[in-house]
């Protein structure tokens, strides 16, 4: 349930991570959501292939949409992860009038894996979580859209084959090593370009192939993890450890003329990211943060999930960083608080030359959690402010407003 002083541009509830405006008047609204419930079916197997074990993992959510009809709608705008309108597309489907109860499913993690030595080798392929996403915020009412989102964390869920091992060393101490290639992709709602369309003229996609898959280059990640300690953790999304310490670097590159043309300017546009993390347990305190560096990172949630288009001129690179910080006291072994901040911030004058409409957000938030077992219950503040640029038209200059929310939530959940 939540009760917010603000409507969200990213969604309401579990889904706020920034806004475009304030309400002046009669601001306060009150509603509940369960789309991030979350479905796991997980399948093991006999031992193959020299002793691994076999694996197959499903995970779905609630986040995919509303229930819809086949009634026909009226034609539909279309807009890009900006929200910027792209073109219109005719509707099949439209949503009915109690939509907002009757959801769909969304495919979260679809893998097999192969485990040798009870987790010292893996091997996964399919839709799996990006190695960017490491450390998961505490949250009760932020699950399905985790804190900082849009404010530091950076990392999705993409097919590919992901490999992981881990090297033991004395004292309770090991080295993670992992890598992943996994699928590429830009801006994959934008519309199948028509007759006479073409990047970088128009932003449409060449018989409907992602940008990012006409580069014939997957995503590069890899991450190494060092563990010390096996101090239990008062949350289940932080890992269990005295000191965990993570370093992770990604690289990409899109294709922004599509496939079948060449752009006669600027073809390639390439994302580079470093990301550092770590996590200390002290007794009933730990404290955890992640910050990252890089340019043109939309496409994995940085820079508050702003994509360049292609028909941006010269397409300019934008570069940006992110960071979030939690701190976590446990008053007694049930109950405990969490305080968190993080900032997501593209380099301004890049990201109005790229059409951006966000340019910094910042999130604040605090929680007081009871936890036993599978059940938890908590009472979470969260202030967004958001800063955003409003292009100038014939009659106005140039602007920038700033969007501030309030949303205290309280939310049960059982994890299993």
């Amino acid at each position: 349930m939540y009760l917010q002083d603000a409507a969200f541009a990213s969604g309401q509830g579990g889904a706020a991570i920034f806004g475009p405006n304030n309400l002046d008047t009669d601001r306060w609204l009150l509603g509940g959501d369960v789309r991030q419930t979350q479905l796991k079916f997980t399948v093991k197997g006999p031992e193959v292939l020299g002793g691994a074990s076999p694996m197959g993992v499903v995970e779905l959510d609630l986040l995919g949409g509303n229930q819809v009809t086949t009634i026909p709608g009226p034609t539909a705008v279309v807009r890009d992860n900006m929200g910027t309108p792209i073109g219109t597309v005719g509707s099949a489907a439209t949503s009915v009038t109690t939509g907002d109860e009757s959801v769909l499913p969304r495919l979260r993690l679809a893998y097999a894996e192969l485990n040798w030595g009870e987790g010292t080798d893996m091997l996964r392929v399919g839709q799996q979580h990006n190695l960017l996403v490491y450390f998961i915020p505490a949250s009760a009412s932020h699950i399905g859209v985790p804190l900082g989102y849009g404010a530091g964390q950076l990392g999705w869920r993409t097919p590919g084959v992901t490999y992981l091992h881990k090297f033991a060393l004395q004292n309770d101490m090991r080295v993670d090593v992992h890598l992943q290639l996994n699928r590429n992709s830009w801006i994959d709602n934008a519309p199948i370009c028509g007759a006479g369309q073409a990047p970088a003229n128009a932003n449409c996609l060449p018989s409907g192939i992602s940008l990012g898959e006409a580069s014939t280059l997957p995503q590069f990640e890899a991450r190494v993890v060092f563990t010390s300690g096996k101090a239990p953790s008062p949350w289940p999304y932080y890992p269990a450890s005295d000191v965990t310490i993570y370093a992770i670097g990604h690289w990409d590159q899109k294709d922004l003329s599509g496939v079948g043309a060449n752009a006669p300017t600027r073809d390639t546009l390439t994302t580079l990211i470093g990301d550092l993390g770590f996590k200390v347990s002290l007794g009933p305190l730990i404290v955890a943060a992640n910050a990252w560096y890089g340019k043109n990172s939309g496409a994995v949630y940085g820079n508050m999930i702003q994509l360049q288009a292609p028909n941006v001129p010269n397409v300019p690179d934008v570069y940006g960083f992110g960071a979030w910080g939690q701190v976590g006291f446990s008053l007694s072994k049930q109950t405990s608080l969490w305080a968190f901040g993080g900032i997501d911030q593209p380099k301004e004058a890049e990201a109005i030359a790229a059409g951006f409409t966000r340019l910094k957000n910042v999130q604040v938030a605090a929680q007081v959690a009871y936890k036993e077992g599978p059940f938890a219950i908590g009472l979470e503040l969260l202030h967004i402010w958001t800063k955003n640029y409003v292009p100038p038209t014939a009659m106005t200059a140039a602007s920038s407003v700033t969007f501030e929310g309030n949303q205290p939530m309280a939310t049960v959940n059982y994890f299993f």
